[in-house]
């Protein structure tokens, strides 16, 4: 005799689900299927409909009268806050997961003195993706797993194709990444007086780099910077040709396709064909993209030049698989913090804690761009040919003589920072961290939390900027899932 199956309970968020999606036009079967129930309990909840709704809305009513205290920020008032930290992110190209929502939540309910009960629990969450129809596919997971097998399959097809098509001195790898450029270790006298001046967002300012060179380290293209600064807003000196290196402004120094799109077509591909015309012919050519699939197309780039053929690391691979994430830039930081550091160092006028301070703050963009072109020359050949033994299939040997290379510019940083006043008290480990403060998401999170939080307190909170593009919103967007 077959088992009854034992009747789900449901909550009244979920049945209030149910209604949702009937009255949207989803089929009975994806219905049982998403909540795992029978068709007699569809039918009940179909037929109490109505009282479903309302105690749905008098739950909700509930919830935010009870989270509002007088003085403190209304917990209807932060789920906007959040809601529009996340549509920005969204635009940004970064999709948050559930435990960064609550993170940012319980960031912004400090910020603004809301709530102290507030604790962004796991149910306020569900309730604020429910609320604002935002669907897994919305929410990055937590914890994203990738397969060998995917790495091992595309290493196999991408040296087939290097083996068929293309010599090494042929092929490129191009990544763009955000640096804090006037970022300085905890234990130095900049950040301590930022700090307690409530200014680190000084220390925050941030640029987009973009990196990229071919697979042997013998042609390294120049780095181009994109900063908030326009190229002719008080930068009389930013004559960036002057050291090779390329300039162009944009919104919150973001990258975009226009910025791309030019770069690759005034710089990689005049460049690449410049130095194979010293042979006196053209060669096939391979450039590997990162796998966000979100600044350009492909195709239209693949119709640019006969010669030269675009591929994109798949999804399924982690981008810090890729060459310029092996070491490449973590070893560019690395030097361009140290021509911070030596700039500093080198200014006589800075025999006391006030004068290394004032002269950081003076610190411009034609200075970041000076430090970028130094640190990418003091890049060594060997670093950018060993970034590739992975994809490549080669035995990874460099591990612990790239160890030393870190340790060794750690030391020589420290030497600079103790010749600083203010900045004695700099260790290892402060530098260490401060080697690996830049994360992108990280990074572009906090500019958005900053942004939302000061919309809040500039503007009446209904009030806070919700211009943005369809592709920005949850669950009907055009933007691909991210990796």
């Amino acid at each position: 005799m077959m088992k009854r199956k034992p009747q789900t309970v449901l909550s009244v968020e979920k049945k209030h689900d149910i209604i949702r999606m009937r009255e949207q036009g989803a089929n009975r079967t994806l219905i049982l299927k998403k909540y795992d129930t029978t068709v007699p309990c569809l039918g009940n909840i179909y037929t109490e409909h109505a009282e479903i709704k309302r105690l749905f809305q008098a739950k909700t009513l509930d919830i935010s009268r009870s989270r509002k205290r007088t003085g403190w920020l209304h917990v209807t008032d932060l789920e906007k806050i959040v809601y529009q930290l996340y549509l920005r992110c969204r635009q940004n190209r970064i999709q948050m997961t559930g435990s960064e929502i609550q993170k940012k939540a319980l960031e912004i309910n400090e910020k603004l003195k809301g709530a102290p009960d507030f604790n962004a629990s796991c149910l306020w969450l569900d309730n604020f993706r429910y609320r604002h129809r935002m669907t897994d596919d919305d929410v990055r997971k937590d914890f994203p797993i990738r397969t060998t097998d995917a790495m091992d399959n595309f290493k196999a097809c991408f040296n087939k194709l290097l083996k068929d098509e293309f010599t090494l001195e042929n092929v490129y790898n191009v990544v763009h990444t955000v640096i804090m450029w006037k970022g300085v270790p905890e234990k130095t006298s900049m950040f301590n007086r930022a700090k307690k001046a409530g200014n680190q967002q000084m220390l925050e300012d941030h640029i987009t780099a973009l990196f990229c060179a071919n697979a042997t380290g013998c042609h390294k293209l120049p780095i181009l910077i994109i900063g908030s600064i326009g190229e002719t807003q008080g930068l009389y000196n930013l004559n960036t040709e002057a050291f090779s290196t390329i300039y162009r402004a944009n919104v919150n120094a973001k990258m975009n396709s226009n910025i791309f799109n030019e770069w690759f077509r005034k710089h990689f591909l005049k460049s690449v064909i410049e130095r194979q015309m010293k042979k006196g012919r053209r060669e096939k050519t391979l450039l590997l993209l990162d796998n966000t699939n979100l600044l350009y197309d492909l195709n239209d780039l693949n119709r640019k030049d006969k010669f030269v053929t675009v591929i994109s690391i798949p999804l399924s691979i982690s981008p810090l698989r890729q060459p310029m994430n092996c070491g490449i830039i973590a070893s560019f930081k690395r030097k361009f913090r140290n021509q911070l550091v030596t700039t500093l160092a080198s200014l006589p006028l800075c025999n006391t804690e006030d004068d290394v301070i004032d002269m950081h703050d003076k610190l411009d963009m034609w200075d970041c761009c000076s430090f970028a072109y130094d640190a990418w020359s003091y890049v060594d050949d060997a670093i950018l040919r060993n970034a590739w033994d992975a994809i490549l299939n080669r035995d990874v040997l460099w591990s612990g003589q790239y160890s030393i290379k870190m340790k060794y510019d750690a030391v020589k940083t420290i030497e600079l920072l103790h010749s600083l006043p203010g900045c004695e008290r700099c260790d290892e480990a402060s530098v260490f961290n401060w080697f690996e403060m830049d994360e992108t998401c990280d990074i572009i999170m906090k500019i958005c939390t900053n942004e939302v939080v000061r919309d809040f307190e500039d503007k009446n909170v209904d009030r806070v900027n919700t211009n943005f593009d369809d592709e920005a919103g949850p669950s009907h967007s055009k933007v691909s899932k991210m990796s």
